[in-house]
């Protein structure tokens, strides 16, 4: 699912000339949706909301930094992970992001990505016990 649906927006984004990365967001908010719906739910169908938000994170390195889409994405995902209120889960979903940063983001993103990361685990400040980010995933970066 994952690869599948970053393939989808990758592909969006790619042939988004003509209309500023519209289709690309619109996957993107369609699947933002969905994750939100199922948050709402009881109870909480847990492993279909945890793989669609891992397949948000997926999208990074789909967008480009061109036309906001970028930014807006950092934006949705800083905001899955604040309002996640299990800190299991949220370690998965930081650890999720650390993964896609290291290993997929490409050189064009790679700067707006790691500024927002450091921004983010300041805001966000939460380890994997009660919520706060440990001081090593920051470092290993």
């Amino acid at each position: 699912l994952r690869l599948a649906f970053a393939s989808l927006v990758a592909g969006a984004s790619a042939s988004s000339s003509s209309d500023n990365g519209s289709i690309a967001w619109y996957c993107v908010e369609s699947l933002l949706a969905k994750i939100h719906q199922l948050r709402t739910l009881q109870p909480r169908p847990e492993a279909q909301c945890n793989r669609l938000e891992l397949t948000m994170v997926s999208l990074l390195p789909s967008l480009s930094s061109q036309g906001g889409l970028l930014s807006k994405l950092l934006g949705s995902i800083e905001n899955l992970i604040g309002e996640e209120e299990r800190p299991i889960q949220r370690q998965l979903l930081l650890e999720a992001v650390r993964e896609e940063i290291l290993q997929r983001v490409g050189d064009v993103q790679r700067e707006t990505v790691l500024r927002w990361w450091y921004d983010m685990l300041q805001r966000q400040a939460v380890d994997g016990e009660g919520g706060r980010v440990k001081p090593t995933i920051r470092a290993e970066l």
